[in-house]
Protein backbone atom coordinates (compact mmCIF):
# COMPACT_ATOMS: atom_id res chain seq x y z
CA UNK A 1 0.00 0.00 0.00
CA UNK A 2 1.43 3.51 -0.36
CA UNK A 3 1.20 6.02 1.56
CA UNK A 4 2.12 9.71 0.62
CA UNK A 5 1.57 13.27 2.27
CA UNK A 6 2.98 16.28 3.79
CA UNK A 7 2.59 19.29 5.26
CA UNK A 8 0.04 22.12 3.78
CA UNK A 9 3.10 24.83 3.96
CA UNK A 10 5.14 22.34 1.27
CA UNK A 11 8.23 22.13 2.95
CA UNK A 12 8.04 18.46 4.30
CA UNK A 13 6.71 15.02 2.35
CA UNK A 14 6.72 11.77 3.16
CA UNK A 15 5.96 8.47 1.54
CA UNK A 16 6.16 4.51 2.32
CA UNK A 17 4.81 1.65 0.74
CA UNK A 18 4.80 -0.37 3.72
CA UNK A 19 1.73 -1.79 5.52
CA UNK A 20 0.86 0.01 8.21
CA UNK A 21 1.31 -1.73 11.86
CA UNK A 22 -1.88 0.50 12.90
CA UNK A 23 -4.60 2.30 11.71
CA UNK A 24 -7.10 3.85 14.46
CA UNK A 25 -9.03 7.02 14.98
CA UNK A 26 -8.41 9.93 17.62
CA UNK A 27 -11.12 12.13 19.16
CA UNK A 28 -8.70 14.71 21.19
CA UNK A 29 -9.64 17.99 21.20
CA UNK A 30 -5.97 18.47 19.66
CA UNK A 31 -7.13 15.97 16.66
CA UNK A 32 -10.50 17.50 16.56
CA UNK A 33 -8.68 21.21 15.71
CA UNK A 34 -5.61 20.27 14.06
CA UNK A 35 -8.31 18.41 11.42
CA UNK A 36 -11.47 20.90 11.51
CA UNK A 37 -13.67 17.53 12.31
CA UNK A 38 -14.77 15.16 15.14
CA UNK A 39 -11.40 12.70 14.66
CA UNK A 40 -7.88 12.34 13.68
CA UNK A 41 -6.51 9.23 11.53
CA UNK A 42 -3.84 8.21 13.22
CA UNK A 43 -1.59 5.17 10.57
CA UNK A 44 1.39 3.70 12.54
CA UNK A 45 4.44 2.63 10.46
CA UNK A 46 7.44 0.67 11.11
CA UNK A 47 9.77 3.83 11.09
CA UNK A 48 12.56 2.32 8.69
CA UNK A 49 9.87 2.07 6.07
CA UNK A 50 9.21 6.06 6.43
CA UNK A 51 10.76 8.54 3.77
CA UNK A 52 10.66 12.33 4.68
CA UNK A 53 12.11 15.19 2.70
CA UNK A 54 12.23 18.45 4.47
CA UNK A 55 12.57 19.02 8.09
CA UNK A 56 9.91 18.31 10.40
CA UNK A 57 9.51 19.77 13.66
CA UNK A 58 7.49 18.94 16.71
CA UNK A 59 4.96 20.44 19.49
CA UNK A 60 4.53 18.65 22.50
CA UNK A 61 0.77 18.69 23.47
CA UNK A 62 -1.18 17.53 26.28
CA UNK A 63 -4.42 15.26 25.59
CA UNK A 64 -7.72 14.92 27.14
CA UNK A 65 -6.43 12.27 29.67
CA UNK A 66 -3.41 11.78 31.51
CA UNK A 67 0.21 12.34 29.83
CA UNK A 68 1.61 14.11 27.08
CA UNK A 69 1.85 13.42 23.36
CA UNK A 70 4.90 14.47 20.73
CA UNK A 71 3.10 15.46 17.59
CA UNK A 72 5.04 16.05 14.11
CA UNK A 73 2.98 17.47 11.40
CA UNK A 74 0.34 15.94 10.00
CA UNK A 75 -1.06 14.99 6.46
CA UNK A 76 -1.59 16.99 3.71
CA UNK A 77 -5.55 16.38 4.57
CA UNK A 78 -5.07 18.96 7.52
CA UNK A 79 -7.74 22.23 7.32
CA UNK A 80 -5.55 25.77 8.47
CA UNK A 81 -7.13 26.88 11.52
Amino acid sequence: MKIEGGCLCGKVRYSSEAEPAFVGVCHCTNCQRGTGTAFNVVVALPKPAVRVQGTLKTFEGHGDTAGSAQNAPRRSSRRPR
